[in-house]
């Protein structure tokens, strides 16, 4: 592992602008290159799932209401079958259904955090008697 970590070429792999004319059929990116933006997205997953399951968590566990503790638990399970299908498409050396599901959840995720910002942000939430509650400042109703 420690020598993946030298031989990555982070300035090649990260070129913005490569010209014109460029056939980009099969890569333009040679192994260490590759090897470079494959852990920066590894360290970026990582970073994202310590945050998002962090804000699962608070959801499920001090939500005062029960729509954004659904909306907790629907991240918090979305999460987990996205680490998982990751780690199948490196373990399984990327079949395409694996890859595809993965995008998939990946999009299910994007679309659950939507809805939470949308929740949240317009203060519409329910109360533990089903009525719906206009927060006056917008901000979620979580019990310190």
């Amino acid at each position: 592992m420690g020598t993946a970590l030298n031989r990555m070429d982070l300035r090649e792999g990260f070129v913005l602008w490569r010209g014109l004319g460029v056939n980009y059929e099969f890569g333009v990116l040679d192994h260490e290159a590759r090897t470079a933006v494959h852990m920066v997205r590894r360290a970026g997953a990582l970073a994202v799932f310590l945050y998002v399951g962090q804000l699962s968590w608070v959801l499920v566990a001090r939500a005062a209401d029960p729509l954004l503790r659904r909306l907790g638990w629907i991240i918090g399970i979305l999460l987990v079958a996205q680490i998982c299908l990751g780690i199948g498409n490196v373990v399984m050396t990327l079949p395409l259904a694996v890859a595809v599901a993965h995008n998939g959840v990946a999009a299910l995720l994007i679309s659950s955090l939507s809805t939470l910002n949308l929740t949240v942000w317009h203060g519409r939430t329910t109360t533990t008697a089903g009525k719906l509650h206009e927060s006056t400042n917008g901000a979620s109703q979580l019990q310190r």
